[in-house]
C-alpha cells in the first residue's frame, strides 16, 4: 500500500518500558506488513518535578526517559509541562460552570495538556509530505493491530473528510485516545486546543474532552462515523495496565442530535 503515514505521538511517557512491545507489533507492524511509508514524529509532556493524578491513583510518578530512544522518532520536543501550565487561564472555564470533574481542575489540566502535545507533535510534521496522519499515545498497550487498509478505504470513500477514532468508551462523544486522519482533516484534529474558547461559548457547558471531540467535528462538517476496531488499555506510571470496557459506554446519538440542532444540520 503505497501511502505515507506520519505516526504522532502525544501524551506522556508513563510507561513505554511496557507498552514498546504491542507498539512495534501493532503499530509500526501493522503499517509495514500493508507497505506503507512512515515517520514517527513526537509532542511529549515533560513534567521535570514527576507526576500524580487522584484519579488514576499515581502518586509522585516520573516519566520514563531513557525508553524513549527505543521508538524511531525523525523528530522529539520535549514540553516543559510546569511552564505549560502556568499558562493555563482557569477564568475561561468559571462561567461554563467550571467542570464537571470537581478536582480543583486536575482533569483540565490533563485535557489541555493533551491538547496541546498534540498541537506540538502536529506542528513539528513537515507539510504535505503525507497521505494520513496516526495520532496515538505511548501510555496505551495496543491488544490489535491497527487496520490500515480499513482505514484508507474509508478515507477514500469519504474523499478524505473523515475521521476515525475508537469505536468504545465514545461518553457520549468520540474516543480521544488515538485517532486516523487524511492530512486536511489531521489538521483539524492537530488544533483543536483552539477550538475550546468555541465550544465553551456555543455548547455552553463545562469542558469533557469527547463531546468536545465530537462537536469539533460536527461543527466542521467532517464525518465522524467511521471507527477503528483496534483496542487498547491504559498503562498507569505504576506499570499497571488499566482495566477497561470495550463497548460504547454512553453512545453519541443523543449529543450528536443536540450538536446538530444547534448548528442547524438537521
Amino acid at each position: 500500500m503505497a501511502v505515507r503515514v506520519a505516526v504522532c505521538f502525544f501524551g506522556l511517557n508513563r510507561s513505554l518500558s511496557v507498552t514498546l512491545p504491542s507498539i512495534e507489533r501493532n503499530i509500526f507492524g501493522a503499517l509495514k506488513a500493508a507497505g506503507c511509508e512512515y515517520r514517527v514524529f513526537g509532542g511529549l509532556m515533560m513534567p521535570s518535578t514527576g507526576f500524580s493524578n487522584a484519579r488514576s491513583g499515581e502518586v509522585n510518578c516520573m516519566p520514563e526517559m531513557d525508553t524513549l530512544a527505543s521508538i524511531p522518532f525523525a523528530n522529539l520536543v520535549g514540553i516543559d509541562q510546569g511552564a505549560f501550565d502556568q499558562t493555563i487561564n482557569y477564568g475561561l472555564f468559571r462561567p461554563h460552570h467550571d467542570h464537571e470533574y470537581r478536582d480543583d481542575f486536575a482533569s483540565i489540566r490533563n485535557i489541555l495538556r493533551e491538547l496541546f502535545s498534540i498541537r506540538t507533535v502536529y506542528s513539528s510534521v513537515p507539510k504535505g509530505e503525507f497521505d494520513y496522519f496516526l495520532f496515538v499515545r505511548l501510555d496505551l498497550y495496543y491488544h490489535t493491530p491497527l487496520d490500515i487498509v480499513h482505514a484508507v478505504n474509508a478515507s477514500q470513500q469519504y474523499q478524505g473528510n473523515v475521521i476515525l477514532t475508537p469505536g468504545w468508551q465514545l461518553w457520549g462523544g468520540l474516543n480521544d485516545r488515538f485517532a486516523f486522519a487524511p492530512a486536511r482533516v489531521a489538521e483539524v484534529y492537530g488544533h483543536r486546543l483552539d477550538m475550546i474558547p468555541t465550544y465553551l461559548n456555543e455548547v455552553d457547558e463545562p469542558l469533557q474532552a469527547e463531546r468536545m471531540l465530537l462537536y469539533t467535528f460536527m461543527r466542521l462538517g467532517v464525518h465522524h462515523e467511521a471507527y477503528l476496531g483496534m483496542i487498547a488499555s491504559r498503562v498507569r506510571g505504576n506499570k499497571q495496565i488499566q482495566p477497561e470496557f470495550f463497548d460504547a459506554c454512553m453512545d453519541n446519538r443523543d449529543n450528536a442530535a443536540r450538536f446538530a440542532a444547534m448548528l442547524g444540520k438537521n
